[in-house]
C-alpha cells in the first residue's frame, strides 16, 4: 500500500492545468536589462498583449531601479498580495521599492484568490511558498540577481521580452 495518496480530482486538476500557464511565466516588452546583477528591475507594468499569445499580457521590460512604494493603495495592495514581502521591506530599509505596479499587484491579488483552496488550501505551507515566488518573481527590488530576460517579442506598439 502507497502511504501518498491524490487528493486531487479531476476538476482540481483540470483548474490547475487551466491556471497554471497564467501563473507560471511571464513575459514581458521592452528593452533587455543592462545586466543580470546587482538589483534593479528587469521588468516594471504591463504593456500590452503577447502578440504569441493574445489572452496573455506582457511585463514592461525595464533596468532601472525599483520605484517607491508610497501610494496607499500600492502599498494596501502589496500587503494583501505579499505580506512577507512589505514586511521584510519595511523592516530592512523603512521604504518600500518595488519592480511592480498597481495593475502587478492587482493581478496577483485576482490569480491568488482564485485557487488556493482548492489547489492548496490543505497546505497552508505550500501556499504561503507558492505566493512568495510569484511575489518575488514579480515585485522584488532586486529582479536582476535571479531574473534573466533572453528574448526580445516586438508587438504593433512595443517591442518586449517573452523569456526570461
Amino acid at each position: 500500500m502507497s502511504i501518498f495518496r491524490s487528493r486531487m480530482t479531476p476538476s482540481t486538476v483540470f483548474l490547475f492545468s487551466l491556471l497554471s500557464p497564467l501563473l507560471f511565466s511571464t513575459p514581458c516588452r521592452g528593452n533587455l536589462p543592462r545586466d543580470g546583477g546587482g538589483g534593479h528591475c528587469v521588468w516594471y507594468g504591463q504593456c500590452g498583449k503577447n502578440p504569441d499569445i493574445p489572452q496573455r499580457d506582457l511585463n514592461c521590460a525595464d533596468s532601472g531601479p525599483a520605484r517607491p512604494a508610497v501610494a496607499i493603495e500600492t502599498l494596501e495592495l502589496l500587503d494583501r498580495a505579499c505580506p512577507h514581502m512589505a514586511q521584510q521591506l519595511r523592516e530592512e530599509s523603512g521604504e518600500v521599492r518595488l519592480c511592480c505596479d498597481d495593475e502587478q499587484l492587482r493581478a496577483m491579488v485576482d490569480n491568488f484568490a482564485m485557487f488556493p483552496d482548492k489547489l492548496l488550501g490543505r497546505c497552508p505551507t505550500c501556499l504561503y511558498n507558492f505566493k512568495k515566488n510569484f511575489c518575488d518573481l514579480t515585485c522584488r527590488p532586486d529582479q536582476s540577481t535571479f531574473v534573466n530576460a533572453t528574448k526580445i517579442v516586438r508587438g504593433k506598439n512595443a517591442q518586449g521580452l517573452s523569456n526570461f
